[in-house]
């Protein structure tokens, strides 16, 4: 009777075991996700202001609906399954050398994760800046302030930067890596009613929540600001990473010996060996 109890108890140390080691690999291996998830599709970062107050969220073109900020992930997925004249778009690109993309916060040669800046291409979120909610003549002079506060939370070493392109050229907007390499401080000016799209380049794989704030004068001539808000982005390099294979591997080899183990123990031993 003592065998067979120590035998059940057995059994249940090692489902506990194996339920919290693969438990433990399957959170290290998932990013995290917020309730929705977005992944491809034409969206803006829509800065609203009504009656109640600033109303900061993102817009979807292609349906016409409002998702909450708090509740919505872009995720970039960087897998290289673009093909044709897009093949290579939706893979990490080296930084170039030129300074311009100081901003970035990559060294020269570092990998870049950029979300695009035109709708070539599918595979990505294809993401804008709008004021189109917003009516003319509700500020003075028809426009108000983005501001880009930094990161609020992001991987080790990870770095963010925005910008807007003119021909070939490259016009730096937001940097969590130094504001003065920007072409006004971290801060855009938006014209109400529009809206634009700019690139946005992520330095490292991981999820990245970006603190904002807008502000305005309205046509009263009363300042209006808005209390920060935050957009959650994650960003996913679809080819496993050595370690992260390393880690399941281990974690296999270790289930496998425990199970040799655990037959060893419930199963009966053979006459001949009692």
């Amino acid at each position: 009777m003592a065998s067979r109890s120590s035998r059940i108890s057995y059994l249940v140390d090692e489902f506990k075991w194996w339920a919290f080691s693969w438990v433990s690999v399957a959170l290290l291996w998932v990013s995290p996700a917020s309730a929705e998830v977005i992944t491809v599709g034409h969206w803006d970062l829509e800065i609203a202001y009504n009656a109640m107050g600033w109303d900061p969220h993102w817009h979807d073109h292609e349906s016409d609906t409002e998702w909450p900020l708090e509740a919505t992930t872009i995720r970039g997925i960087f897998d290289g399954s673009a093909t044709g004249l897009l093949a290579g778009i939706d893979l990490p690109a080296p930084r170039p050398a030129n300074p311009v993309w100081d901003f970035t916060g990559q060294e020269p040669g570092g990998d870049l994760f950029i979300l695009p800046i035109t709708n070539a291409e599918t595979e990505l979120p294809f993401l804008g800046i709008g004021t189109q909610e917003i009516a003319n003549g509700t500020f003075l002079g028809n426009v108000i302030s983005l501001q880009f506060l930094g990161i609020l939370s992001g991987p080790t070493g990870g770095a963010f930067g925005g910008f807007g392109t003119s021909g070939i050229s490259i016009n730096p907007l937001f940097s969590s890596d130094n504001a003065a390499l920007t072409s006004n401080g971290n801060v855009m000016v938006l014209q109400t009613g529009t809206h634009q799209h700019i690139g946005w380049s992520f330095s490292a794989p991981g999820t990245y929540e970006l603190q904002f704030k807008a502000s305005g004068t309205l046509a009263n001539s009363m300042f209006v600001e808005s209390a920060p808000f935050a957009a959650t982005f994650d960003i996913v390099n679809a080819v496993p990473e050595p370690t992260s294979l390393g880690l399941v591997a281990t974690f296999g080899l270790l289930t496998l010996h425990r199970r040799r183990r655990f037959f060893r123990q419930i199963l009966p031993k053979p006459s001949c060996c009692t």
